[in-house]
């Protein structure tokens, strides 16, 4: 119950002033005018090209969307009480990395056809070209949710948290992006053999989950 709980606040609040979602996706799209026009545009017609850039964009709007919830909890004492109160930490935290992975899918969803505008100049050919990098950047964001709400908080005590929490999430996020750039270029090739690309992203998102209920507790409790 403590999970549904959680979730249902961190979605109404995010859709009551949904400056977050607004503020990432612009940051994404100037992130593309930049590429834009810093780079060749014969780089953009290799597609492991494009699926680098998606991934690094994807891992600022994680630290920017993490951080922006998590830090806001912190203020008025807000995060105190629901570590009085009776709930499952576990489920707490589990509610949190919900709420922060469907904000994250969102993005995904608009911000794929925009890349492809922006930096390429064109849409889709091939229905594949679409649902590929959504679905390894949707499971990518995954581990990035569960990585960034436990790492929110310890960053959050630092007068500096603005900047240390992506310095922080940038070395242990490497193994995700290591596999869902193997994960999108194998799709890319056969989506057939999907189910071993979608094993390694779900992997190390399961443990990161694991990880972060059995310790955000602990993380949390100097509130």
């Amino acid at each position: 119950m403590t999970l549904f709980r959680i979730y249902r606040k961190d979605t109404l609040l995010e859709w009551k002033s949904p400056a977050g979602l607004i503020s990432t996706l612009l940051f994404a799209m100037v992130l593309a005018v930049i590429y834009h026009y810093s780079i060749e545009d014969t780089v953009f017609r290799n597609r492991a090209n494009l699926n680098g850039v998606m991934l690094a964009t994807l891992f600022f709007a994680s630290s920017i969307s993490a951080s922006r919830n998590a830090f806001a909890e912190t203020e008025a004492g807000a995060l105190r009480i629901h570590l009085m109160s009776r709930c499952d930490p576990s489920g707490y935290y589990l509610g949190k990395v919900a709420a922060l992975w469907q904000l994250q899918i969102l993005f995904v969803l608009l911000y794929v056809p925009l890349y492809f505008i922006f930096l390429t100049g064109r849409l889709f050919q091939s229905v594949q070209e679409f649902y590929v990098p959504v679905l390894v950047l949707s499971l990518a964001a995954l581990s990035l949710s569960a990585l960034s709400v436990v790492l929110s908080y310890i960053a959050r005590g630092n007068r500096m948290k603005e900047v240390l929490f992506p310095l922080l999430l940038l070395p242990v996020s490497i193994p995700v992006f290591m596999a869902a750039s193997l994960s999108m270029r194998s799709l890319q090739a056969d989506f057939s053999a999907a189910f071993a690309p979608i094993i390694a992203l779900l992997a190390p998102a399961g443990l990161y989950c694991g990880l972060g209920s059995l310790f955000y507790f602990i993380l949390a409790s100097d509130e």
